[in-house]
Order: C-alpha cells, then sequence, then structure tokens
C-alpha cells in the first residue's frame, strides 16, 4: 500500500486504477475506479474535476486532495492552489503564504485574484513584492472561453465603495472584453467603468449609473461633443484634454501669449498659467470668452504621459466629460 506523506500525492491514471483498491478506505470509502466516469465532472482550462478531491491536469496526472488536516499539512504547492482556486475550492500552499477561499485568492493578505459568479476572472494589476507577483496566477491557466481582465483593485474597490476582504467584487461582471486594445467593460449593481490602458498605462473610467453597451460605446463617450460627431478633424488627446486644431488667420498678438511652462519652470505649481491642470503647455492664450488656445509641446508634470508635439498650430483645447482614474503601480 502507499504510504501517505503529505495532503496531495501524485499518480498517474494507469497506476492509480492499479492501486485504486488500497486507497479505497483512505480516499473514497466503497467507490472504485471504474465509478469515475459516475462522478461530478467540471472541466476549467487544462483542469478536470472529479468530485471534490481529483483532479486531472493536462498531463494526465491524478491530484488527490486530502480532506481534513491542518494548513501545514496539506503539502500544497503555489500551481495546487492556482488549480483548486480556478476550480472554486479553498486551500493553503504549505507555507501559507498563498491561499482562496470562496473564489478569491490571497498572498500574503493581499488580494491578488478573483474567480467571479459568472466564471470570468479579474487579475489585480496593482505592484506588489516579486513574491506576489510570482503568485498571480497567468492567462494560460484558464480556457479560450474564459474573459480574464487585469485591472487595479485599488482603484475598483475605491469606485464601488468595497472594502477589504472585498467579497463583493465575486460580483463584477464583464459585459465587453477586447484583449487587443486591453479594454472591458465592468459592472457591479448597474455601476459601469470603462478599463483600458493608453501609451502610460492603465486608467479606469467611471461613467456611474450610466448603462454602457460595449468598450466602442464607452470611447465614443468621451469624446468631447464639440468632435464626437465630426471627422473632418484632426485633434489630438493627452489624458482627458482634446486638441483640435484652429484656422491659420486667427489673430494673437505676441504680448497675448502666456509662456505657460517658462512659467512653470520658474513658479512650480503656484503658477497661474497651470489651466490645464499637470499639463503644460508651452505656449498658450485665453481669449475675452475664457476658451484656451495652445501650441507647440505639452507635458505632463508628473511625465504620466508622453509629450505631445503641437507644432506652431495653434489649437483649441476641450476637456472630456469623463475623467480617467490612473491605476497606481501598474506596469
Amino acid at each position: 500500500m502507499m504510504q501517505l506523506k503529505y495532503n496531495a500525492i501524485y499518480l498517474t491514471v494507469a497506476n492509480a486504477r492499479q492501486c485504486f483498491d488500497n486507497l479505497t478506505s483512505h480516499f473514497f470509502g466503497d467507490k472504485k475506479m471504474t465509478d469515475v466516469e459516475n462522478l461530478n465532472i467540471s472541466r476549467n482550462g487544462e483542469y478536470t474535476c472529479i468530485d471534490d478531491t481529483w483532479i486531472y491536469d493536462k498531463n494526465s496526472v491524478l491530484y488527490k486532495i486530502l480532506i481534513g488536516k491542518s494548513k501545514r499539512e496539506t503539502g500544497l504547492t503555489n500551481d495546487h492552489v492556482h488549480v483548486l482556486w480556478s476550480i472554486g475550492r479553498s486551500a493553503y500552499n504549505h507555507d501559507q503564504t498563498l491561499h482562496s477561499i470562496d473564489g478569491r485568492l490571497y498572498s500574503y493578505g493581499a488580494l491578488i485574484a478573483v474567480r467571479c459568479t459568472d466564471g470570468s476572472v479579474l487579475i489585480n494589476s496593482d505592484r506588489y513584492s516579486y513574491t506576489t507577483e510570482r503568485h498571480k496566477p497567468t492567462y494560460t491557466r484558464f480556457g479560450d472561453g474564459v474573459d480574464v481582465v487585469r485591472v487595479s483593485f485599488h482603484t475598483l474597490t475605491r469606485i464601488y465603495s468595497i472594502s477589504y476582504p472585498f467579497r463583493e467584487l465575486k460580483c463584477v461582471r464583464i459585459t465587453d472584453c477586447n484583449n487587443e486594445s486591453h479594454s472591458a467593460i465592468l459592472e457591479y449593481e448597474n455601476h459601469y467603468v470603462l478599463k483600458s490602458r493608453d501609451e502610460s498605462g492603465e486608467f479606469i473610467i467611471d461613467f456611474g449609473f450610466n448603462a454602457v453597451k460595449n468598450v466602442e460605446d464607452a470611447i465614443k463617450r468621451l469624446l468631447p461633443s464639440e468632435i464626437k460627431y465630426r471627422d473632418d478633424i484632426d485633434c489630438k488627446r493627452q489624458g482627458e484634454w482634446f486638441f483640435v486644431p484652429v484656422d491659420d488667420d486667427i489673430k494673437i498678438s505676441k504680448r497675448d501669449v502666456i509662456k505657460a511652462l517658462s512659467d512653470y519652470y520658474k513658479k512650480g505649481f503656484g503658477a497661474k498659467s497651470l489651466k490645464l491642470g499637470n499639463h503644460v503647455p508651452r505656449d498658450m492664450y485665453i481669449d475675452k470668452n475664457g476658451r484656451i488656445y495652445v501650441r507647440g509641446t505639452v507635458r505632463h508634470v508628473h511625465r504620466d504621459h508622453r509629450m505631445l508635439n503641437l507644432g506652431n498650430t495653434w489649437h483649441l483645447v476641450i476637456r472630456s466629460k469623463y475623467v480617467g482614474l490612473r491605476s497606481s503601480g501598474v506596469d
């Protein structure tokens, strides 16, 4: 009879059939290996769960997870915990640094992934220690039909007012997902957000309770009404600001031009020329109606965005209705 050293043992399917009668008293009582086909079988990506305690992997290796032992006696590797979490089981690794419970995966107490009730997966994109980053599951863990979205849990839980241990994240739905643009629409209690990426990394747009159909619809809503339905405008964007070129015959006196960048370098955040928040243009002009025109380069003071070069053409500045929340500590 095989000696059981850990709570998890590894058996090839052939060996499991040969020694199953000897293992019966430890595992299934009166059940025989021939009864496997009659057990509850569910598939998830590369793994097949049989009953509550048997798991096949892609190499036809049979894992047996014993029940009722203490956490320190489990002997489970990080890979085992990932497998059990992906099929909705609770588990601890050998030193309790990684554990799953009720569809949530924790590393040193930090929530790193959630298996939602609709079958989709949310992976925390916030940066942590090297070890915690290694604990995060990969996209290859799941099948082709599973939506997997990397999103900042820090930002998402602030928007949805969800507190630790973030149980409510299981109820978040992915209503649309575009892997090519790294964009997705997330919904929780009819509260919609857009998660996407630009040249500076991940950002999240909060649409509140205004229903969003899909990613394309959300992107269109970001455009100001002045340019949303015009295809003849070659506008440029930096963050929430859009820059629309104006006619060459605009008359602006040199003495009315504000050297905004120079003013910022001299006075810092106390400069009166900071009319665009953290976005600083080289030259700026404000007309009598309060409209702002800029030209030259536009820089972000925290370097969240790449420098934008507008050339010597004046551009009208228009702000988007929705302002994105930049996710902290993401790649």
